[in-house]
């Protein structure tokens, strides 16, 4: 099975030698074009530098990204932290091959919306885990199979303890466009999504045009099965009232931290190819955060309100990157030579 899996991982980086004069590759899997996962991976490809050939690739996103990394086809991905936690906890091959890079401090927030008729006649989100309300429910839509929210919906509960999965049936739709079209036609009683609470974001304008309600998520058995990952917060989106939200603009509802993974270097046999992982995860791992997180104001607000101290490696590893920036920089030597000189 090692064997396997460092055979894998090498394919990765076969393409290193023919690519090498233009930067260390890096392929970041991301998510769909109408969520935020794919903007954050090309967030952290603009800050890169130039010692690396960043890519921000289109996927599913969480369980996609993941699978990516596994099979050697992305270096880096962007994940749910509840998922990681899962994933830490019940897959050995994961915990072999893929390790937490960081955990960044926007937090996505768990909504369900529905018609206004729905909305108000379950109120909260207590009603639609009710058993009695889930059996008439019988249809959610929630995006791909390969998505972070695909999987939080498997994760939710009703009243009496059973998966909320095993009664209400789950109709996978990757576009969020698609997916409130689908629940305004009738395809389907409600959705569920794991959004940023950004006013900006079309999924947002999308609800309020349909007219539905949105309810927040408040689960408390994920808090006690994923302790790490899952929390309640109240949250606030500046257009909630055309939301029709009770309360005003903040809600509490289940937030979820964005964490970002990659393949453990530990997993590659080709000593020069795991250092070079080790640099790209070296590189990341020293980004401020506010280079991390989507140039939208929503999130550097988020930013604002938190400490100013800015998560980086530890100060030898910050030597490290700084001394290969200087290296890189001298006339005459180029990228390969210089990875072949601190790989030895």
């Amino acid at each position: 099975m090692k064997k396997f899996l460092s055979a894998v991982v090498t394919s990765a980086f076969l393409g290193f030698a023919a690519t090498a004069s233009a930067g260390i590759p890096v392929n970041i899997g991301g998510g769909g074009e109408s969520g935020q996962y794919i903007k954050f991976a090309r967030e952290i490809c603009e800050h890169m530098g130039p010692l690396y050939q960043c890519k921000a690739k289109v996927t599913d996103g969480s369980i996609a990204n993941k699978n990516g990394i596994m099979n050697g086809q992305l270096n880096v991905g962007i994940a749910m932290g509840a998922l990681v936690e899962k994933w830490k906890n019940e897959d050995p091959d994961f915990n072999a091959k893929v390790v937490v890079v960081r955990k960044t401090q926007v937090s996505e927030a768990l909504f369900a919306y529905a018609p206004q008729a729905v909305a108000d006649n379950l109120v909260n989100w207590e009603g639609f885990r009710k058993e009695k309300n889930a059996f008439t429910l019988q249809q959610v839509i929630t995006p791909s199979k390969e998505s972070g929210d695909y999987a939080i919906f498997n994760m939710l509960t009703l009243d009496n303890g059973e998966k909320m999965a095993d009664v209400i049936t789950a109709i996978p739709i990757k576009n969020r466009l698609d997916q409130v079209k689908a629940v305004s036609a009738g395809q389907a009683s409600f959705g569920v999504v794991a959004q940023f609470p950004d006013p900006e974001n079309m999924f947002f304008k999308w609800v309020a045009e349909n007219g539905f309600g949105l309810i927040p998520v408040v689960d408390e058995s994920l808090q006690v099965e994923y302790p790490d990952s899952f929390k309640i917060e109240k949250v606030r989106v500046e257009n909630a009232s055309l939301l029709k939200w009770r309360g005003g603009k903040e809600i509490e509802t289940t937030v979820v931290p964005v964490t970002i993974i990659a393949i453990n270097p530990d997993s590659i046999a080709d000593e020069k190819q795991r250092r070079m992982q080790q640099m790209i995860i070296e590189k990341i791992q020293e980004l401020p955060e506010e280079d991390l997180v989507p140039k939208v104001s929503w999130m550097q607000k988020q930013l604002n309100k938190r400490a100013k101290s800015v998560i980086s490696t530890a100060d030898k590893a910050k030597e490290y990157t700084k001394s290969l920036k200087e290296k890189a920089a001298n006339a005459g030597e180029g990228l390969e030579n210089l990875v072949n000189k601190y790989t030895k």
